[in-house]
């Protein structure tokens, strides 16, 4: 086989895993995107989840005052 033959028929496999990889790679940061959009709703989450504890723990106070 000539090197002319050999180089025709590991191009297009070359070509071919080449364009996997490229779509590896864009599927990856796809990923990474959407987990730190993920990680920042989860951050939010926890927020408010203290800001509602806040509001429970006043209105308690003010359900005792207004009990009394």
């Amino acid at each position: 086989m000539t090197p002319d033959k050999r180089l025709n028929q590991i191009e297009p496999i070359i070509a071919e895993v080449a364009q996997k990889v490229d779509r590896l790679v864009d599927t990856t940061g796809t990923i990474l995107h959407e987990t730190s959009k993920i990680q920042g709703i989860e951050e939010k989450v926890g927020d408010i989840d203290t800001k509602v504890s806040e509001l429970d723990t006043k209105v308690s106070k003010l359900d005792t005052k207004v009990s009394e």
